[in-house]
C-alpha cells in the first residue's frame, strides 16, 4: 500500500516538463505584449510631438506661409531679395557737346581773296540721338524706365541744319550739342530682413539739338 501511495505522489516529469513549457510561453507572451505596447506608447508620443510640415528650411527660416515661427535676426531668406530703384528727383536740364567729329563742322572763310565777303557755311548731318542711364551697380533697363517715366533704351535719328557766316581768313567750328532732363536714382536691395542702398545712378531723357559757333583759327 505504501509501495502503492508513493508512487502515486512521485512527479512525473512528463507532466513536469509540460507545465515548464507551458510556463515558458505564457512568460514569453506577456513580455512581447508588454514590449509591444511600449514600443507603439512611443511611438505616438514621437508623433504627437512632431509637427507634420512641408515648409522648406533654409539657413534657419521657415519658409512656410503658415509658420509661426519669429522671424531669424541673423538675416534674410537666401533669395528673397530684390533690386529696387527709389527716390527718383528731377534735377533739370543739362547739355552735352560730343567730340564725335560728326557731330562738328571746320570751315575756313575766304582766304587771301579779292573777295572779301564773308562765306556761309552750314552743318547738315544725321545724328543719332537718345535717351540714356548710367549706375554705380548693375541694374535692369526695364527696372528703371519704369521708375523715371520713360524708355531709357530708346534712340532716334535727327537732322541738323544750322548755317554761320565765316569771315575772311578765318576758321571757325560750327558744332552741335543736345539737352537732356535729367532725373538722379538710388538703388536698394531690399529683403525680407531690412533695406540698404548699394548704389546711386542717373536716367537722361533727350530734349532737342543745340548749336554754337566759335573761331579755332
Amino acid at each position: 500500500m505504501n509501495a502503492l501511495i508513493s508512487r502515486w505522489h512521485r512527479p512525473s516529469w512528463r507532466v513536469l516538463t509540460a507545465l515548464l513549457a507551458a510556463a515558458a510561453i505564457i512568460v514569453t507572451g506577456l513580455v512581447l505584449r508588454a514590449n509591444a505596447t511600449s514600443t507603439t506608447a512611443g511611438h505616438r508620443t514621437t508623433a504627437a510631438g512632431h509637427r507634420t510640415s512641408t515648409a522648406v528650411h533654409l539657413a534657419g527660416y521657415d519658409t512656410s506661409q503658415t509658420a509661426n515661427t519669429p522671424d531669424n535676426p541673423n538675416g534674410p531668406v537666401p533669395g528673397m531679395c530684390t533690386t529696387r530703384i527709389l527716390n527718383v528727383r528731377d534735377t533739370g536740364e543739362s547739355e552735352t557737346w560730343p567730340s564725335d567729329p560728326n557731330w562738328h563742322l571746320d570751315a575756313w572763310g575766304p582766304v587771301n581773296s579779292s573777295n572779301q565777303q564773308p562765306f556761309s557755311e552750314s552743318l547738315t548731318r544725321s545724328l543719332t540721338v537718345g535717351n540714356t542711364f548710367h549706375s554705380t551697380v548693375g541694374v535692369d533697363a526695364k527696372a528703371v524706365s519704369a521708375q523715371v517715366g520713360f524708355d531709357v533704351s530708346s534712340s532716334d535719328t535727327v537732322g541738323t541744319n544750322y548755317t554761320i557766316s565765316i569771315p575772311p581768313n578765318q576758321e571757325w567750328r560750327i558744332a552741335a550739342g543736345y539737352v537732356a532732363h535729367n532725373y538722379l536714382y538710388d538703388v536698394y536691395r531690399v529683403c525680407s530682413a531690412g533695406t540698404v542702398k548699394i548704389g546711386t545712378g542717373v536716367a537722361s531723357e533727350y530734349d532737342h539739338l543745340v548749336y554754337q559757333a566759335y573761331q579755332i583759327a
